[in-house]
């Protein structure tokens, strides 16, 4: 049964992995975002800034407490988003790997309440077994 009535617009969440600066998150996600707002209610959550594409991503070592920081601050603010945002939508778009480290587990929860999720990855497969890719695309209702 759909979440949607007429004339009130679906309501769909997309995380991905960095923010607008983010070449693969410009290629994969932002790429939609026109088609998605003119028809959807859509909400945007990025994983990782552009102050980490554009300062940190260069030289990792360096920044390596920065990032660590900003990692553990984006991991409790998806946390939050899977467990309190998600579940209020009807369509979930997940770009590749924009849930870090992070088991599928907490998307079961969004599967529970109806929402269906899509999953964009890209052709760099040899990283699936560094990320939770595989678990997502499980549970996913379509891959792309």
């Amino acid at each position: 049964m759909s979440k949607c009535t007429i004339g009130i617009k679906k309501k769909i969440c997309v995380f991905t992995l960095y923010a607008e600066k983010g070449a693969s998150s410009q290629y994969r996600a932002y790429i939609f975002k026109e088609i998605f707002e003119s028809k959807f209610e859509v909400q945007w959550f990025r994983f990782w800034s552009n102050r980490y594409v554009e300062k940190y991503m260069s030289d990792k070592k360096k920044y390596v407490i920065n990032i660590a920081i900003e990692y553990l601050i984006n991991c409790i603010k998806r946390w939050y988003q899977l467990m309190f945002i998600v579940p209020k939508s009807n369509v979930l778009f997940i770009q590749k790997a924009c849930i870090p480290k992070i088991k599928s587990n907490f998307l079961k929860r969004a599967k529970a309440k109806g929402v269906r999720i899509i999953l964009v990855v890209d052709d760099a497969l040899y990283l699936a077994s560094k990320d939770s890719t595989d678990g997502i695309a499980q549970i996913a209702d379509v891959v792309m």
